[in-house]
């Protein structure tokens, strides 16, 4: 069964990104999208996204390429009579996707070539259960189930002897957590606050060889707690936004991490009949590189929600920018698309509850 989940997990992050920092600690960390932004919570709402990604990594003297395409995220919400709400999402938490290829040693007699390729991630299903208070105030309380797993692949070459090796390590993760959030809207102005608290997370790691094949080890950590605010502001046409999250890590004797943390500022201007959309934030990663450097990602971007009539929107954007560690710089730039759904089963002002 193990097996078997893992295989269905590969397949449906076959398509994934690579970053060759995304072999640090757990993966690159994914924020859930309402530690983003602000959505509506008065309507019925579906979306899809997906993302397609550019990326050359280069430590000054050689890069490498990869360009790859997965899916993003799922979203639904739907406003219940009280003025409650219930929220479903499904997202990528950590993408460990990764590819390292180096000589690892030369002689006169050979040359030792070593590639370490990684594949999968950890994913996230979130439940929310939000209330308002006279569409004024609300709070709200979720869980979260993460899951997931990742095949490493290391292939040792002796180029003079045609001679490889290959070992594989496949890791199962499964954990929970529990977060919650609260927020105010006072004319143009909405804000909100937010903490996440994750509860163990269990990793289990497999080793195969063309000898062997066995569960060799079994670990848990704890991942890092987030938290954070978004303020956002709306003025006739154009829309501002600033979102701040902070990565508090735990004792961990798996992994090392650090502080991590991500601003990002959003704006909006209404077009007719579409929407303009511009980003610019920056991340300082919640891991360091292996000699002790931090990893830090500056990006801007920039995109439009296309109205598609009587059901709600199409979404597109671009962005790009740059990841260093140590003596590694990454530049990468991103295609997001995706679609949706308001109001799909007609078109209505909520009313329940008074």
């Amino acid at each position: 069964m193990r097996k078997l989940i893992a295989l269905i997990f590969l397949l449906s992050s076959a398509l994934s990104a690579y970053s060759i920092f995304n072999s640090r600690g757990l993966g690159g960390y994914n924020p859930p999208a309402e530690f983003l932004q602000i959505q509506p919570r008065h309507q019925t709402r579906l979306g899809v996204g997906f993302l397609s990604e550019y990326v050359y990594a280069t430590d000054g003297t050689g890069g490498q390429r990869a360009f790859q395409i997965r899916p993003e995220s799922f979203q639904f919400y739907f406003p219940l009579p009280w003025r409650f709400g219930l929220g479903v999402q499904v997202t990528e938490r950590f993408n460990l996707d990764y590819y390292v290829e180096s000589d690892s040693a030369r002689s006169s007699d050979y040359t030792l070539i070593r590639r370490v390729k990684s594949r999968g991630g950890i994913e996230g299903l979130r439940l929310s259960l939000d209330k308002s208070f006279y569409d004024k105030v609300y709070v709200g309380v979720g869980y979260e189930r993460l899951f997931g797993g990742a095949w490493e692949r290391w292939e040792s070459e002796v180029v003079e002897l045609t001679e490889t090796t290959v070992d594989s390590l496949l890791y199962h993760f499964g954990g929970n957590g529990v977060w919650g959030m609260a927020g105010f809207k006072l004319g143009p102005v909405e804000m909100r606050g937010f903490y996440a608290h994750p509860f163990g997370l269990a990793v289990s790691t497999e080793v195969q060889t063309t000898r062997d094949s066995a569960i060799v080890d079994s670990a848990s950590c704890i991942p890092p707690a987030e938290l954070g605010g978004i303020i956002t502001c709306s003025a006739k046409r154009l829309e501002l936004g600033l979102a701040y999250i902070q990565q508090v890590p735990a004792d961990s004797t798996l992994f090392s991490f650090v502080p991590g943390h991500i601003i990002q500022a959003n704006a909006g201007y209404r077009f007719d009949p579409f929407i303009l959309t511009g980003k610019a934030g920056w991340k300082n990663w919640y891991v360091e590189t292996a000699s002790g450097s931090p990893v830090s990602d500056i990006y801007v971007g920039i995109g439009a929600r296309i109205p598609i009539k009587a059901y709600g929107y199409g979404k597109l954007e671009i962005s790009g920018g740059l990841r260093e560690g140590g003596d590694i710089s990454e530049y990468h730039v991103e295609l997001r698309a995706g679609l949706e759904f308001t109001e799909i089963w007609g078109k209505r002002e909520r009313m329940w509850g008074g």
